[in-house]
């Protein structure tokens, strides 16, 4: 394969990685969600600072602060452990990056591609040189383009980094296209890469509130109902008023009638 090296004991530096870079957002940082998204900077050790392309001696097993080219890294979603966790064995995988995108930070309502549809990527060919090339061929016909307008402008910025996440200036020699227009709460964005994507997404409304049902799911172990939505519409206001701070939101999930009265009960 293209990256004999890449084992369990990379993808758990990975993981450890970025639980690291949420904890420090969240608790030295004191971070917003814009944090996130944004921060050039992140914990390495030996194998994940050569992912990066970083010059110098890093410990083999524990992870260091560094700082990152801001040009190339923001925050979590140029992160290896997103980038390599949504690719194919040896290539990127726009569809992958951009469905996480539009589900995990947008909440879209993104329905499963039909049972029948063959998801292998035509081979490249003459026509189809780059990866871009031969999902954009893909996903051409009509019954396709509904959800990939939404997904594959979100992937395509994203083109930049392998399947382990490591920078690339070109694919294979081939010029790379990371550009792309692409809806984000009825608004059509133009974005040119994967900084640019990430900086939309940070002070972006329905991302914002995305993170805070996610966390909602998270903390109270299941999905928000209808008669969640006015609570969490409440908290959401009070966070767009204070730039959407990570701490202050997980306070203020604590004090919703809800998370007591959930509490009580169980304590019973």
């Amino acid at each position: 394969g293209r990256y004999p090296d890449f084992d369990a004991d990379t993808s758990r530096a990975m993981r450890e990685e970025t639980q690291r870079f949420i904890r420090h957002v969240i608790f030295e940082l004191e971070g917003d969600f814009a944090t996130l998204l944004t921060e050039p900077m992140t914990f390495v050790n030996q194998e994940l600072a050569a992912i990066y392309g970083l010059e110098g001696d890093f410990p083999a097993d524990d992870l260091v602060e560094v700082e990152l080219d801001a040009d190339q890294r923001a925050g979590l979603l140029t992160q290896p452990g997103y980038l390599s966790s949504h690719a194919y064995f040896d290539i990127g995988s726009p569809i992958h990056r951009g469905v996480f995108v539009q589900r995990q930070i947008l909440c879209a309502q993104l329905p499963d591609p039909p049972a029948n549809i063959d998801t292998e990527l035509p081979a490249p060919s003459d026509e189809l040189i780059t990866t871009r090339d031969r999902v954009e061929h893909h996903t051409s016909a009509d019954y396709c383009a509904t959800c990939h307008r939404l997904i594959n402008p979100a992937g395509f910025a994203f083109e930049h980094y392998d399947a382990i996440g490591a920078w690339r200036d070109d694919e294979d020699g081939h010029e790379l296209d990371t550009t792309g227009t692409l809806s984000m709460g009825g608004q059509a964005l133009g974005i040119a890469d994967a900084i640019d994507l990430s900086a939309a997404l940070a002070t972006n409304p329905q991302a914002q509130r995305c993170y805070l049902n996610q966390w909602f799911r998270y903390a109270y172990g299941r999905q928000e109902t209808s008669n969640d939505v006015c609570t969490l519409d409440e908290i959401d206001v009070a966070l767009q008023n204070n730039g959407y701070n990570i701490k202050e939101l997980l306070v203020s999930l604590t004090q919703t009638n809800s998370f007591r009265y959930r509490t009580a009960q169980e304590g019973e």
